[in-house]
């Protein structure tokens, strides 16, 4: 899992916005107590652990995990950090994994299903409780927007097949009896995706039927294969089916890198 180093730090002011994890200060219960530590404030740093960047705004996909460390910075000395969420989300957990002073940390996890889509607000309760009593609350929020998780690609959606070259390579030395065949082509699957788990490119000519089955694919369908062959028996052209649902697709493709002169198989 990617991490992403980048943080992100919120100087908490009364009334301003900024970035994503905004800022809403709730009254102090002791009026005398805010007032002789006015120039005082907390800081709120949000750091994605894993998932996608949801600190600018990147969507959350269902059953996709959000790992994101909120990290508090705490200017009192004589008091307790607590943090909550709210609202409460399916499929989300918060653990703190720093019980420092200045600088304590939780762990907000989240893999939400199919009935969080949409767009929530994530309210981080923060108290700082004093020893002699006293507590301010603050409350930054992330805004996170959650959405349908893709649809996964099947045999039906395959829409295409191609074979963009098919290369003949004459014997070498150390292998005279041997020559190949190098073979690209690319499989192509409605709205851009890879081709799903199942899928198999059968390669052939016209006397054997299947040379070699491709299964690995690069996730914009493409594929690359070599084919060893008896250098006496040569095709002229290459034919491939893909097994897309309900009908299996075809093409072919004509060598090239044949010497002048050479017989090949029609």
């Amino acid at each position: 899992m990617n991490h992403l180093k980048k943080a992100f730090i919120f100087v908490l002011l009364a009334g301003v916005t900024l970035g994503f994890l905004e800022y809403q200060k709730k009254p102090v219960i002791d009026a005398v107590a805010a007032a002789t530590q006015a120039s005082l404030q907390p800081t709120f740093n949000g750091q994605v652990l894993g998932g996608p960047d949801v600190m600018n705004g990147a969507p959350l996909s269902v059953g996709q995990t959000l790992k994101l460390l909120v990290q508090v910075g705490n200017p009192w000395s004589n008091n307790q950090v607590f943090l909550t969420v709210s609202p409460t989300l399916n499929g989300s957990s918060l653990t703190q994994v720093s019980t420092s002073q200045s600088n304590p940390s939780w762990e907000f996890d989240w893999t939400p299903d199919a009935s969080e889509v949409g767009s929530h607000k994530v309210t981080f309760n923060a108290s700082f409780a004093q020893n002699n009593g006293n507590v301010q609350n603050f409350a930054p929020f992330l805004t996170i927007v959650v959405k349908a998780a893709p649809t996964p690609a099947t045999l039906s959606s395959i829409t295409k097949l191609t074979l963009t070259s098919a290369i003949w390579t004459a014997p070498k030395k150390s292998s005279p009896t041997q020559s190949t065949l190098t073979i690209a082509g690319k499989v192509v699957v409605g709205g851009g995706k890879a081709p799903p788990k199942g899928t198999v490119v059968t390669l052939g000519d016209v006397s054997v039927a299947n040379l070699k089955e491709v299964t690995s694919f690069k996730p914009n369908g493409s594929f690359t294969t070599k084919i060893t062959l008896d250098p006496l028996t040569v095709p002229c052209a290459i034919q491939a089916s893909v097994n897309a649902a309900p009908n299996a697709l075809k093409t072919q493709k004509s060598l090239t890198g044949l010497t002048k002169g050479m017989l090949c198989i029609q």
